[in-house]
């Protein structure tokens, strides 16, 4: 099953970055390694190790790294082995939207002149009820950007990872550990 995913991904992928638009698409893929299909995988250390530690790939354009400091790109090579929570998406989200909202010229489009954008621009809006909408909440204060250095020496509690899904701390290896029903 997994091999028809993987070609059809692929495909999918080699389609996206064939085209200009790429140059300024940010891709997240975000997936369970997919290996605890059957339920005698499921209940294995391996397979909480599988369930606890979901796959993240995040492909940058090089357009979008020359117009960001050189620290983004830096904290983003650093981070690769971090320990990331949910939180810490909606953090790196929300910094994204401020990259974006910093680096882009806002164009206001009227229904008479649809022609006025061009792909580099962002639709907002110049009402300021409409554009509160579109400002996200700021994360919570534990949470880290992808885009800012994440620290090493962070545990499951700090990320709020959930202690059932944790795998930071356990004292024996992951094949050793036993999964109660």
């Amino acid at each position: 099953m997994l091999q028809t995913i993987d070609s059809d991904l692929a495909h999918m992928l080699q389609h996206i970055y064939s085209e200009p638009a790429s140059q300024n698409t940010i891709t997240l893929l975000v997936s369970d390694h997919g290996n605890h299909m059957s339920p005698w995988f499921y209940f294995t250390g391996s397979g909480f190790a599988e369930r606890s530690l979901p796959a993240l790939h995040l492909v940058m354009p090089h357009a979008f790294l020359a117009r960001v400091p050189r620290s983004i790109e830096s904290s983003l090579y650093a981070n690769q082995q971090a320990l990331l929570g949910s939180y810490d998406l909606y953090a790196t989200f929300h910094h994204l939207h401020q990259l974006v909202s910093a680096h882009y010229t806002a164009t206001v489009a009227t229904p008479s002149d649809p022609q006025a954008l061009d792909d580099t621009d962002i639709l907002l809006t110049n009402r300021p009820q409409e554009r509160a909408l579109l400002t996200p909440e700021p994360p919570p204060k534990f949470a880290f950007s992808l885009f800012d250095t994440i620290p090493r020496r962070r545990g499951c509690d700090d990320a709020f990872i959930p202690e059932h899904t944790c795998v930071c701390e356990r004292d024996k290896d992951v094949e050793d550990i036993v999964v109660l029903q």
